[in-house]
């Protein structure tokens, strides 16, 4: 059994003793040992697990490879200068020792959302078995490293936009460094950090919208499979006449991306069964300011990953309003007044899991599959092997 099957399984277990209620105390060490489990997996992963990781490692040793060096990047990330500062910062303590790379930017992209689970999360152990089964999220933060830890930055701004500080003036500082640097990172932060700012100004109550909105997009997905490319890559030409933004037609065009990966993505049991419990974690969340903002980022990622789930390269854009959004979990105090929904809701979180260790399963023994060919998720080996 795959690595990632036994950390699933753990964490599934983990979530069923925490629904059981037993004591806050509780729920907090079991979310521990799930945040553990995996940051473990990720920070002492070899350099070659995670699609585009090996080039990074390279880029950080300054062996020129597919992105240039950090010293001298090649001409694309020019224009995204984050990852060659923050090596030139990590180079401060460590020579290029892939290891160290390794583990500091996990470091860097899992502390901040950890921490607000900590701080946010009504089911703190259910946020993290999502990042592992839902929307390749553990598997984007493998590959898309620089759009990864960009996102990190924002979440890093928000969490001191939403932290009280005694000196204004230095809170606004940290925030400016924060966002600026963030945008360093890639051009999906562009998008990224004006749509935080709105899904926190945007009110909540809106259970009835929102419900509307994931369930036609998952219809829409369904029907329209085939048209929701198109509208994708149109989108893309758009951005074409904009030289700032020439990064994201890679994306869009779908450069890379085989017909095989596209029927892979197509919406089948696991989406619905997303959204499913999408539906129901925003039927049940928590109606204060500081959720409305996790519930508007999953609607929007959610709904938008169901529109264009056939364009697996759409992952890539929604991803930080996606890792955002699992971290809204359903309010116990509400959902457990309706026992139906609470068994419903665990249920459909189980089917999901299993299925998601289906999919390791046979990922791990099809080289052919996207966990081999594209995330190269497989074959996992630590740091030390």
């Amino acid at each position: 059994m795959t690595i990632y099957s036994v950390i699933t399984i753990i964490l599934l277990l983990l979530f069923l003793v925490e629904q059981r209620g037993v004591s806050e105390n509780v729920d907090k060490k079991l979310f521990l040992v799930a945040s553990f489990c995996v940051f473990f997996i990720s920070a002492f992963r070899g350099e070659n697990v995670g699609g585009d990781m090996i080039e990074y490692v390279h880029f950080w040793q300054g062996k020129d490879d597919m992105y240039g060096t950090w010293k001298s990047p090649n001409e694309a990330l020019t224009f995204e200068p984050g990852l060659s500062w923050f090596c030139y910062f990590l180079h401060l303590f460590n020579n290029g020792e892939a290891w160290f790379f390794v583990f500091f930017t996990t470091l860097v992209i899992q502390l901040p959302f950890f921490y607000l689970i900590w701080r946010d999360s009504s089911c703190k152990v259910l946020s993290v078995l999502l990042y592992m089964v839902l929307w390749g999220l553990l598997d984007i933060s493998y590959t898309g490293l620089r759009q990864v830890i960009g996102g990190a930055m924002c979440i890093m701004a928000y969490i001191v936009w939403t932290t009280p500080f005694r000196m204004r003036g230095f809170k606004y500082l940290i925030l400016f460094f924060l966002i600026g640097f963030s945008l360093s990172f890639h051009t999906v932060t562009y998008f990224c950090v004006p749509l935080y700012c709105a899904f926190m100004i945007l009110k909540g109550n809106r259970n009835l919208l929102n419900l509307i909105i994931l369930l036609s997009t998952l219809v829409f997905g369904i029907v329209f499979s085939k048209v929701a490319p198109v509208l994708f890559e149109m989108t893309g030409a758009l951005f074409a006449s904009f030289d700032l933004l020439f990064r994201l037609n890679h994306y869009f065009d779908g450069i890379g991306v085989d017909d095989g990966l596209r029927e892979e993505a197509v919406i089948g049991l696991k989406q619905i069964l997303t959204t499913l419990i999408v539906c129901l974690i925003v039927s049940f969340s928590n109606k204060d300011r500081c959720n409305n903002f996790y519930v508007n980022c999953l609607v929007f990622g959610c709904s938008l990953f169901s529109v264009f789930v056939s364009f697996p390269n759409a992952g890539r854009f929604l991803f930080p309003y996606l890792f955002v959004g699992i971290i809204c979990s359903p309010s116990k105090n509400l959902i457990n007044r309706a026992p139906l929904y609470k068994f419903l809701f665990i249920t459909f979180v189980v089917i999901l899991s299993l299925h998601q260790i289906h999919t390791w399963e046979k990922g791990f023994g099809d080289k052919n599959s996207s966990f081999y060919v594209f995330n190269q998720m497989f074959p996992y080996n630590f740091i030390w092997e």
